[in-house]
């Protein structure tokens, strides 16, 4: 899995991007930028820091344009950092949920 600079989100956030997807080119977010933690957070302080900003850009709450795109970023990030296995296995270079 390689790193390559990102862009800017539509929050104002620069973040690197993990090429994770099975298509060349498509750059997911990394998780970790994502829910604004580093590696070495605890699951209690991840799950804390993906409830507040799901809260903040949840579609039902926050009306602004790409707020529900960025919902579906915290999800995914989500999905990988907050299973104990999905996480190992990111932080080892593997790709969790994908083939």
């Amino acid at each position: 899995m390689g790193f390559s600079a990102g862009g800017r989100r539509g929050d104002g956030l620069t973040f690197l991007s993990a090429k994770t997807s099975s298509e060349p080119g498509v750059e997911t977010p990394n998780p970790y930028d994502v829910l604004e933690v580093n590696r070495m957070a605890t699951s209690a302080e991840i799950k804390a820091a993906y409830r507040k900003k799901a809260q903040l850009y949840h579609p039902d709450v926050n009306k602004e344009e790409g707020a529900e795109e960025t919902f579906i970023t915290i999800n995914q990030a989500w999905e990988v950092l907050g299973d104990q296995e999905n996480r190992r296995m990111f932080d080892l270079g593997a790709r969790p949920g994908l083939p």
